[in-house]
């Protein structure tokens, strides 16, 4: 990752309120520089779950989601942050956090845990370095796989399928409640609110 041009920032931050979006709906991925591209490749896939591989002259693609990769590049001296704030931050699900640690630290990964001035990662944040020091950051929550702009298409979506369908009820007021609601849902998450804490039944617990 290069220090000049890259700009390191948390993947789940969402957008400042207030600012235009752009043309940016998304990440599309993170490269990370490596002194063994096995080992570490081994470290994402086997114990953190990333894949499928893609092998390439550049180095190593693991995908996370289908859009959104991590890319492992071949460096004799990587650079790497090890005194710093600057890391990788990845959710996970929350009934998979324990048993991830448990596999880094039976691997000889040791797993740490620090305050955190973000409330959403109090409860539930870990943190390891990878073999060649890159540090990361473990949340466990309920939308993995999943970013920012993805939680407001989905809720967008929801709610304009129970506008369109509400009519075809004798009684519409439940399915207009129903698109209120994710409406609602979508716009707090464009405010800042975690997805989980927007008021959709079944992502709040």
């Amino acid at each position: 990752m290069s220090a000049a041009t890259a700009t390191f920032v948390d993947i789940r931050t969402p957008p400042a309120q207030g600012e235009p979006l752009g043309i940016i709906t998304s990440y599309a991925g993170v490269v990370v520089e490596v002194q063994d591209l096995e080992k570490a490749a081994a470290f994402y896939a086997d114990l953190l779950g990333f894949g499928p591989r893609v092998d390439s002259q550049e180095g190593i693609a693991l995908t996370l989601n289908g859009r959104q990769t991590l890319t492992l590049v071949q460096r004799d001296e990587p650079r790497i942050f090890p005194e710093s704030a600057i890391h990788q931050a990845f959710t996970v699900p929350r009934t998979q956090l324990d048993a991830i640690v448990a596999r880094l630290e039976g691997a000889g990964y040791p797993v740490n845990r620090y305050h955190e001035d973000r409330a959403v990662e109090r409860q539930h944040d870990r943190y390891v370095d990878d073999p060649d020091g890159n540090r990361l950051q473990l949340i466990a929550g309920r939308d993995f796989g999943i970013d920012h702009a993805a939680w407001i298409s989905c809720f967008e979506g929801s709610a304009t399928f129970y506008d369109r369908t509400a009519y075809i009820r004798f009684d519409p007021t439940d399915r207009l409640f129903r698109s209120d609601r994710y409406r609602q849902a979508a716009n707090k998450v464009k405010a800042g609110t975690p997805p989980w804490q927007a008021g959709v039944p079944g992502l709040d617990h």
